[in-house]
């Protein structure tokens, strides 16, 4: 795994712990002491968290930093070389022309 999709990877896990644990990525400013612009570069994985800062965010959260490790590592161990096909669901592909259906121009009577 590159650095910086593991960097993705642990954003995306802190993301899912802490919705799991119904927690707000906001109330993160307060447990890290850091800016909500800072604290969501590092949610987005646009920046690294650091060890410290990890586990910080798991005490939060009630687990242990490896936990939330383990949980980055899942999309490595379900990616698309999956030995039982396991794969992301992929968002539909969207005609930008396409119309709901009956939504048809009705004429008017003649």
């Amino acid at each position: 795994m590159g650095d910086q999709t593991f960097q993705s990877a642990v954003a995306g896990a802190v993301r899912a712990e802490l919705a799991r644990a119904d927690k707000k990525a906001s109330e993160l400013v307060d447990v890290l002491g850091l800016s909500r612009p800072t604290i969501y570069g590092r949610m987005t994985g646009a920046y690294p968290f650091t060890t410290a800062e990890l586990e910080k965010v798991a005490a939060f959260i009630g687990i242990t930093a490896q936990d939330i490790m383990l949980s980055a590592s899942l999309s490595e161990h379900f990616g698309s070389g999956h030995p039982l096909g396991i794969v992301a669901p992929s968002a539909p592909s969207l005609d930008a022309w396409s119309q709901p259906r009956g939504s048809f121009r009705r004429r008017r009577p003649s």
